[in-house]
């Protein structure tokens, strides 16, 4: 939304370090019950960051983008649209 209204300050906080927070949550808690990251999850969070940070920095998100192998140019994909919180998830 904020990237809509063209508000990038706000864009950047949530396609950077609010994305940024949530991962390191997930990582520290896999680390307290001595799980693995799962890895599709991983690279998920990788396309989605790329995505959302290729308005700042087009260049590192296509190289980004090319080492995932994807198809075609990072700026031409489709901004990522967040499925409603899961309240079991959350606890």
């Amino acid at each position: 939304d904020a990237f809509a209204k063209m508000i990038f300050r706000d864009g950047l906080r949530l396609g950077f370090f609010d994305l940024q927070n949530a991962r390191d949550a997930y990582r520290d808690r896999c680390a307290q019950l001595k799980k693995p990251m799962h890895k599709a999850l991983v690279l998920r969070y990788i396309e989605v960051q790329a995505i959302l940070l290729s308005v700042y920095c087009p260049h590192t998100c296509e190289y980004l983008w090319e080492l995932l192998g994807k198809e075609g140019l990072v700026v031409n994909a489709k901004f990522p649209v967040a499925d409603p919180i899961d309240p079991i998830l959350t606890r």
